[in-house]
């Protein structure tokens, strides 16, 4: 019986049929063959394997010969995934679904209400632009205010400002943050999707939210140390290096901000952007962007500003983006149609 159990296995394991004369027991059998039927599922989409016919073994252990049969299943599992394709699978998907094991019995009901659900979501959103907001308004104080302080005070010659300071720190300004779109081009596909490390925090932002904030955020904290190391180092120092490293850090803010705004408030809705969202030129970087959630091109766009550079070079690209803005476009229309028939 042992060495007719151990004939199946190496049946399942090797992809070869069994004479069908012999019989099988009642309980083995279904799961035997559902077993094998599983591994040439597997082997038939490698196109590696041969199509096994039905196997019959009588065996009392047949708890044993279905856990060995399941156990080469997984093997061939495993060979398919590595044999399948020569590049890395894609991780714009999930690896893992959003546990809810951190949630009180209590919230996970309240979750389930629709009335308790938006009064979260409408809380969520609040909380996150009040720091927004409060976040954006101190840095752009500061950044302004160390800047007249630097060239109007403390930079301050008998010849008055500078100049070759002054257009050293505007010209860094908008080199970095025109820099910053290639820069956030080349992270988020090779570090924050492609790097298993990155992509573990990264990943947050591709599952539903539950909460004001997602593990994502750190990178806008990451972003940030060296804006704020140049711009101290900027603001300490005289001369042209220390003025080239303050436009630096402020151009890495600019980038910053808008790119919170476009990303955070007008596409995903974490804050409402108000009239500017309604500019033609910043919606399409919004739906743009909305194609790289979808992964209709293995992920691209990967950068947010000129995220229709990108396109231009996948076949279609363009054609998808234009066709997502008119059913945009037609949607706002017929619910501001809607809107002006219930004021009626």
């Amino acid at each position: 019986m042992v060495l007719r159990a151990k004939g199946v296995v190496r049946g399942l394991e090797c992809g070869v049929a069994r004479a069908p004369h012999r019989r099988v027991g009642a309980t083995g059998r279904p799961r035997v063959l559902a077993a094998r039927a599983q591994a040439d599922r597997v082997r038939g989409s490698t196109a590696t394997a041969t199509t096994a016919t039905t196997a019959a073994v009588g065996v009392s252990d047949d708890g044993a010969v279905a856990s060995r049969g399941r156990a080469a299943v997984r093997r061939a599992g495993v060979d398919q995934v590595e044999s399948s394709s020569s590049s890395r699978v894609y991780k714009l998907q999930p690896t893992s679904r959003p546990s809810n094991s951190r949630l009180s019995k209590e919230k996970r009901k309240n979750r389930k209400d629709p009335k308790l659900r938006k009064q979260e979501k409408e809380r969520e959103a609040r909380t996150y632009r009040f720091l927004a907001i409060s976040s954006s308004l101190l840095m752009f104080g500061l950044a302004s205010g160390a800047t007249l302080v630097r060239f109007f005070f403390t930079d301050m010659g008998e010849d008055g400002i500078s100049l070759v300071d002054f257009y050293g720190t505007l010209s860094c300004t908008v080199g970095a943050c025109v820099g910053m779109e290639f820069y956030a081009r080349y992270a988020h596909k090779y570090v924050w999707h492609d790097w298993q490390p990155g992509w573990s925090l990264h990943e947050s932002h591709h599952l539903p939210r539950t909460g004001p904030f997602e593990a994502n955020d750190i990178y806008a904290v990451a972003n940030a140390v060296p804006a704020l190391s140049l711009c101290i180092y900027g603001f300490l120092n005289p001369g042209l290096v220390p003025a080239m490293c303050w436009g630096t850090g402020l151009g890495i803010t600019l980038f910053g901000w808008m790119y919170m705004f476009i990303h955070d408030g007008l596409v995903h809705k974490r804050f409402p952007v108000g009239p500017l969202g309604e500019l033609p030129s910043l919606k399409r970087i919004a739906v743009a962007h909305t194609i790289h959630h979808s992964e209709k091109f293995g992920g691209v766009p990967y950068g947010l500003f000129l995220a229709e550079n990108e396109l231009e070079k996948c076949e279609g690209g363009v054609e998808e983006l234009d066709m997502l803005m008119e059913r945009a476009m037609a949607k706002e229309k017929a619910e501001l149609e809607e809107a002006e028939a219930a004021r009626m």
